[in-house]
């Protein structure tokens, strides 16, 4: 009997490890698909952002121009450290190589939020820089509230490449503030896309 109990608590120490190992094995390959090259990973699929608040306002091929309305913790997703309702590299926001945008910003929250357009790299830094003359709201270290009047910044997309939009506010973006901002050299529009 003392053997048969001891097998059998032996048997069930292996299963608990077993266990374990498998939950540490899946949760390396759920963390495998979120590279920096791939933030998402190759299974997170995006689709076109159908809001019924408009991200893009407006855009126009023949100047090469377009108008972003972008919102600080517009909802409660991410404790409110999102943009628009997405944190967390989960909306990706293409514009043309060439065009000037112009991003109108505000803040639906009580706490301060700002936005920078950075450098991939800067997505989870401890500072940020603009990636281009002009690509940052004014002051982004302290931000805007809900209380502030919102504020407009203007810049030319005159270089292709993968770059974050960002809340520069100390620790936000370990949060999940930011979000993709990509310069394309062959998009024939703007658009928005969503996991």
């Amino acid at each position: 009997m003392f053997l048969g109990l001891a097998v059998l608590v032996a048997c069930g120490n292996g299963t608990s490890g077993s266990t374990k190992s498998g939950e540490k094995a899946a949760s390396a390959r759920g963390n495998a698909s979120g590279s920096a090259a791939d933030p998402g990973g190759a299974s997170s699929a995006l689709k076109p952002y159908s809001g019924s608040n408009a991200i893009i306002t407006s855009s126009n091929q023949q100047s090469k121009t377009v108008a972003l309305k972008i919102i600080g913790g517009q909802s409660g997703s991410s404790s409110g450290f999102n943009f628009n309702g997405y944190s967390n590299g989960d909306m990706v926001i293409k514009v043309p190589e060439g065009w000037k945008v112009t991003v109108d910003f505000s803040v639906q929250s009580s706490l301060s939020h700002s936005a920078v357009v950075a450098p991939w790299s800067e997505r989870e830094a401890s500072s940020f820089h603009a990636a281009f003359a002009g690509s940052a709201t004014p002051n982004y270290t302290s931000g805007i509230n809900k209380s502030d009047k919102p504020i407009s910044f203007s810049f030319a997309a005159d270089k292709a490449g993968k770059y974050a939009i960002v809340c520069a506010v100390p620790g936000h973006d370990d949060l999940g503030m930011w979000d993709e901002f990509d310069v394309v050299s062959d998009l024939a529009k703007p658009e928005v896309l969503v996991k």
